[in-house]
């Protein structure tokens, strides 16, 4: 047997934000972003926010003398503001280059005062949170500008990914090795499969006669149904990579029945196929 030593296993979030950290020298000692220190200062932007545009929260908060549903609140928003900055941080970055107009050029009302509280919480705590600190990283890297890189990347146990994370490691393969070692129950192209609940859905809203009905495959219903999330990031994966993979399958063969369940999946046969148990 070898030894394995001087490894590090992190998770892709602390990951990214230590490399920020050893490439931007002016981030604060504590993170003022990490969501229970959003929620406290929500918390105190609540007790201001006066504005119509906040009138569903002033209103949700009439009737609370010791304050416990805007201390809900502040931890929902939190919660919320949190999963904007995994899934959307451009938008909060359109927020902030928006400014006082962010609420004026939203087209959702929820989304006029999401904005107003982002840039008061960003005022008062500073523009440097993940979001924005990825954009500054990768145009260093984009610049050559970027050191104290790792010599290579591993990512591997991940299902799925934020695409905003997968752009930040597909701007670091332009500097460094990076590989994706990925799970994929199926050899075959899936990633355009529908469950057949979503295609009934899509079938309904779509005009009678449409040809897009005919394109809505369920393939195998446990890959269509069960497969949503790791199809979506197959799908993202590939695109970056421009199909620069190495597939390594092993059929399980089809003495079991759940060997033959197993080759089903790897070969998208649908249940009710020829010499199918």
């Amino acid at each position: 047997a070898g030894v394995c030593a001087n490894l590090a296993f992190p998770f892709p979030v602390p990951f990214l934000h230590d490399l920020f950290r050893r490439n931007l020298g002016d981030l604060p000692p504590v993170y003022p972003f990490e969501q229970e220190r959003m929620r406290w200062r929500i918390l105190e932007l609540l007790g201001e926010m006066t504005g119509p545009e906040f009138a569903p929260l002033i209103t949700y908060c009439q009737d609370d003398p010791v304050g416990l549903k805007r201390f809900g609140l502040a931890r929902k928003l939190a919660f919320l503001l949190d999963r904007y900055l995994i899934f959307r941080p451009e938008m909060l970055l359109a927020w902030e280059r928006q400014g006082a107009d962010a609420a004026a050029v939203a087209r959702d009302p929820a989304a006029r005062w999401q904005a107003l509280l982002w840039n008061a919480l960003v005022q008062g705590s500073g523009p440097l949170h993940r979001g924005r600190l990825q954009e500054r990283f990768l145009a260093a890297l984009a610049g050559g500008r970027a050191a104290d890189l790792p010599e290579r990347i591993s990512v591997f146990g991940i299902s799925t990914m934020p695409p905003a994370q997968l752009q930040a490691f597909h701007g670091l393969s332009a500097a460094v090795d990076v590989a994706f070692f990925v799970l994929n129950p199926c050899r075959e192209f899936w990633e355009d499969l529908v469950s057949e609940r979503r295609r009934r859905r899509l079938l309904s809203r779509s005009a009678p006669g449409s040809a897009g009905a005919d394109y809505l495959e369920e393939g195998h219903p446990l890959l269509s149904s069960w497969g949503g999330l790791n199809q979506g990031f197959l799908a993202q994966l590939t695109e970056l990579t421009e199909g620069n993979c190495r597939e390594l399958f092993v059929s399980p063969g089809r003495d079991t029945l759940l060997h033959d369940l197993q080759s089903a999946l790897l070969d998208l046969r649908p249940p009710g196929a020829e010499g199918e148990r």
